[in-house]
């Protein structure tokens, strides 16, 4: 798990992601996720943790709303390589299974969407440490809407805060996050079903990635 321009202690442990469009119900499932030896991150765990309060903010939407594109492509990849440092690097260097909410991929297609990614942010992500596998938790967007109830961010739509808008923009995210996906071993879980039944899809999918015996390389 290398890359051109940053290099690690080759880790013990596995390195997943879980990713799917807003209102995939990825979050939920993630946090009633129990696997022995592995464990379960987000960004938000950063505001616990002894990296500095800058790097995962209470209102980071605002803050990027309020930089250029150049501030605004070092925040995020500020972010982006905190969550790498601070919530995988120690934990997989340590034999400890690490399963990241999101990592990259969807906040790159999300800068790409809304037109004001820098090149700066693309060359980071090109940089850093690839996951083992990904699964993407796949919901259609208005089913992801309805899960919304109305309670919508502005980073998740384009214009007005309607259906119309906001299928369409997670539609364009589904696409964009998938086509970062295709040198990558990931699987596609439905996340429409029964939660119940997502989570144990999920579940059995991390399993398989992070069994031993398993073998990651190659697609999933």
């Amino acid at each position: 798990m290398t890359t051109a321009a940053l290099s690690y202690r080759e880790p013990l442990g596995q390195f997943l992601v879980v990713v799917g469009i807003d209102g995939s119900g990825k979050s939920t499932l993630l946090r009633a996720l129990d696997i022995p030896g592995t464990a379960v991150a987000s960004w938000q765990d950063l505001r616990s943790h002894e990296a500095p309060a800058t790097l995962a903010p209470e209102s980071p939407t605002e803050i990027r709303n309020r930089v250029p594109p150049l501030a605004r492509a070092m925040f995020i990849g500020g972010h982006l390589v905190a969550q790498y440092e601070y919530l995988v690097r120690p934990r997989i260097e340590a034999g400890i299974n690490v399963v990241l909410d999101s990592y990259h991929f969807k906040l790159l297609a999300k800068e790409r969407l809304f037109g004001v990614g820098d090149e700066s942010l693309e060359r980071l992500c090109a940089e850093l440490p690839l996951p083992n596998a990904v699964v993407f938790v796949d919901v259609d967007p208005k089913t992801a809407f309805e899960r919304k109830e109305g309670v919508l961010s502005p980073y998740e739509y384009q214009g007005e805060a309607t259906l119309e808008n906001f299928v369409a923009f997670q539609s364009q995210l589904r696409d964009l996050v998938l086509s970062q996906l295709d040198s990558l071993a990931y699987v596609v879980v439905d996340g429409s079903a029964d939660s119940a039944d997502v989570l144990r899809a999920v579940r059995t999918e991390i399993e398989r990635r992070v069994s031993p015996s398993c073998h990651l390389k190659g697609s999933a």
